[in-house]
């Protein structure tokens, strides 16, 4: 349990660091303040925030509680790591990582966080501590992609992956996380490249097959003609029964979309989530640890390495 107010540090640039601008605002400094700010994220409301331009500068100065790093892989994980060393808890957004190659896990791991706002959504709580029989889990995503959404930060840093990896994760990684942990046995599917502004893919069809019989299909499409259109999905299938979750980003959980919090509500539970870790232990299940990202990455590996390609 936290005993006294929490200094937050963010460090990287763009969109995924204004992401948490609100929910700090939300916070108004009540038990986490934004003490600092590492890169060149905007923070118009935060005028008086000392600005850093190297992360182990602010390290020492502020000595933070909390990091969140909102650099793109690969730059974000030696930059959680050196903040995890610090002693801080680490919030990452987006993953590290899109692959394991020369994956090796170290001692302050245990620190780091994968940033999956959606996961505190109504009821997913209670289903990652009790995960329900599942045969097979189905991923839906329809997001909006177009030619003006690959800006600088993009194609300067083209190692984001794919749609998979940039907007398919939270539902990809939940399912994994509530399937058993069995091995990819194989997987099929087919994927579509048609674009020529981003070197990510139009769509994914896709199911994959572990060892003991479960299956994961996954159909991931950018083709919604506007952002209001969006839809990140999950269904649990036993039988006859499904459980739903619904959202834009699954954020409406097990509950009504209209009743859905919103990405600010969802990210100040996250930061007070990341506030109450105990020895790199996280009291709300639905931080997803750095250690359990390879078995997510790993589904969506073999997703990229199996299925066919169609242009």
């Amino acid at each position: 349990m936290m005993h006294s107010k929490q200094r937050a540090l963010l460090v990287g640039a763009g969109l995924p660091g204004l992401r948490y601008l609100p929910a700090f605002q939300r916070l108004d400094g009540k038990w986490c303040e934004l003490a600092g700010l590492v890169g060149s994220a905007a923070a118009a409301g935060f005028p008086n925030i000392p600005r850093f331009t190297q992360l182990d500068t602010a390290l020492v100065a502020l000595q933070p509680n909390v990091v969140i790093v909102t650099a793109p892989p690969p730059a974000s994980l030696p930059l959680a790591r050196q903040a995890a060393r610090s002693g801080a808890t680490v919030l990452v957004e987006p993953p590290v990582m899109i692959s394991l190659a020369g994956w090796t896990p170290q001692s302050h791991d245990g620190r780091i966080f994968v940033a999956l706002p959606s996961h505190f959504a109504p009821g997913l709580a209670g289903l990652i501590v009790e995960p329900p029989a599942i045969e097979r889990a189905e991923v839906d995503l329809v997001c909006h992609q177009s030619a003006t959404d690959f800006g600088p930060w993009q194609q300067f840093w083209n190692h984001s992956g794919g749609i998979l990896h940039q907007h398919a994760l939270a539902g990809i990684a939940l399912a994994v996380r509530l399937l058993p942990r069995t091995a990819v046995l194989k997987c099929t599917g087919r994927r579509w490249h048609r674009r020529q502004h981003s070197p990510a893919e139009d769509a994914i069809d896709a199911e994959v097959l572990f060892t003991d019989g479960r299956r994961l299909a996954i159909n991931a499409r950018t083709d919604a003609p506007t952002d209001l259109h969006r839809r990140h999905e999950l269904r649990l299938i036993r039988r006859t029964k499904v459980t739903k979750i619904a959202g834009r980003n699954l954020e409406a959980g097990l509950a009504e979309r209209s009743t859905a919090p919103s990405e600010t509500e969802l990210r100040a539970q996250m930061l007070h989530a990341a506030a109450n870790t105990t020895e790199g232990r996280a009291e709300h299940p639905s931080l997803l640890g750095l250690r359990d990202l390879p078995k997510t990455l790993e589904v969506i590996t073999r997703v990229y390495s199996d299925c066919t390609v169609a242009r």
